[in-house]
């Protein structure tokens, strides 16, 4: 049965045994704003749904104050107006306070199970619908109001099927879970082994700067203004847009999760070369991030290379800005500004850094092509199962596969640790202050 006559790309079909409601009498609307601004900032993402954002890697500025900011209560929904589109929604698990330019959205009757809601609101069937609603002149100006939510026609199965829904999609989620977590696992031991080489424990050891490590004094130590050069440029129209993520470096962003999005003015990116390093000027969280592609970025990015006479140790250095250690030490030079901590070249160059013998970079290098390939294979499981567990929420949110008789058995649950640990979520990086 196709649920919305008058919305053509509305192809979703649910049992005949489901009642679909509009959302109009399911939902009322929720503006309670903060008096005081001591609630807990509440993110809003097409990949993590409705998160603290002190558990995320968020790039965009944070206001001063959260007074006038929307509160979010246990079991509301919030949405990210700006980016519902690609599926920021989500049912919240926390009581705090989301960005005044978003919605946020109550039960009226308490038709639904928040968990089954929340696997509800973000299948991406679901989304497709909030795609189709949503209004702007450009992709990055669409906007999913009220009154567009309200039109939609949403499946309200009886409780007792909500609640067997959920238990059968924790259960397929967690078994997933593990899968992935079993092989990030092996990747890590492969990634901690190229560590041990970086910080050796010979019996002559020195400290160097405020490195709070120690290196063999065999090893030679430089200022990183002496090694490397900044790179400013801009005014590009003809390259591609890149990605600057933590799991997987930098991609061009046509090849990440999230929909594809062109800025309005793509001539005030800035250019990234193959063998650059790339830093987020604001929230630096996970270390440097290295490119072995060229495209452009984010004016918010800090993009530098080596100097000629020492790019031989281009790969050493990709693999020392992600460890620890260096991420620890470079936080302790940031300097603090009004909306957050400013990580530039200047704060970068200095840094303290270490340059082992060549045979000692010899052994690291090998060590990391081990790391590359098993994190490629990693990387690509990673996709399969994500995209498995999408067609498998789909199938049953759609009433594809019936749950009720399934036997769902005793099982551990995993959660997505991945899903903490990823990329920026770009549509957290839209200035709360746009509209």
């Amino acid at each position: 049965m196709i649920i919305n006559y008058n919305n053509p790309s509305d192809t979703r079909n649910y049992p005949e045994r489901w009642q679909t409601i509009q959302g109009r009498y399911l939902f009322e609307e929720i503006d309670e704003r903060s008096t005081d601004g001591t609630e807990e900032l509440l993110t809003v993402s097409h990949i993590t749904g409705i998160t603290p954002r002190s558990m995320k890697n968020v790039t965009m500025f944070q206001a001063e104050s959260l007074i006038g900011y929307k509160k979010c209560a246990v079991g509301d929904i919030g949405t990210n107006t700006m980016w519902a589109w690609q599926g920021a929604i989500g049912v919240s698990k926390y009581d705090g306070v989301i960005s005044p330019s978003y919605n946020v959205y109550r039960q009226r009757k308490g038709a639904y199970d928040s968990e089954y809601l929340d696997y509800l609101l973000r299948e991406r069937k679901v989304v497709d619908i909030y795609h189709s609603l949503s209004t702007g002149i450009r992709p990055s100006r669409l906007r999913m109001y009220p009154e567009q939510f309200f039109s939609i026609d949403f499946p309200v199965p009886e409780q007792d099927e909500q609640r067997k829904i959920v238990e059968y999609l924790n259960w397929k989620m967690s078994t997933i879970n593990r899968l992935l977590r079993a092989e990030r696992k092996r990747v890590k031991n492969v990634f901690d082994l190229i560590q041990l080489q970086l910080y050796s424990n010979d019996s002559t050891i020195a400290e160097i700067g405020s490195f709070d490590t120690a290196f063999p004094n065999t090893w030679k130590t430089m200022k990183a203004r002496y090694m490397f050069q900044e790179r400013n440029e801009k005014g590009f129209s003809d390259k591609e847009l890149l990605a600057v993520t933590q799991d997987r470096g930098v991609l061009y962003k046509k090849d990440c999760a999230q929909k594809y999005v062109q800025p309005d003015d793509i001539t005030k990116q800035k250019l990234v070369c193959e063998k650059d390093y790339v830093i987020s000027l604001r929230s630096f969280q996970g270390g440097i991030e290295t490119s072995y592609i060229s495209g452009l970025v984010s004016a918010a990015y800090t993009v530098f290379c080596l100097n000629k006479e020492y790019e031989k140790y281009f790969d050493y250095f990709a693999l020392l800005f992600k460890s620890e250690p260096f991420v620890t030490y470079l936080n302790s030079l940031v300097k603090d500004i009004r909306d957050g901590k400013k990580i530039g070249f200047d704060e970068f160059c200095e840094c303290w850094l270490p340059i082992p013998p060549d045979d000692v970079v010899d052994r690291i290098l090998k060590l990391k092509r081990d790391y590359e390939a098993l994190n490629d294979g990693y990387q690509k499981m990673k996709a399969n199962l994500q995209e498995l567990k999408s067609r498998i929420i789909s199938e049953v949110i759609n009433g594809d596969i019936d749950v009720r008789d399934i036997i769902i058995p005793e099982y551990e649950v995993a959660a997505d640790d991945d899903l903490l640990i990823t990329e920026d979520d770009s549509e957290d990086a839209v200035d709360d202050e746009e509209e």
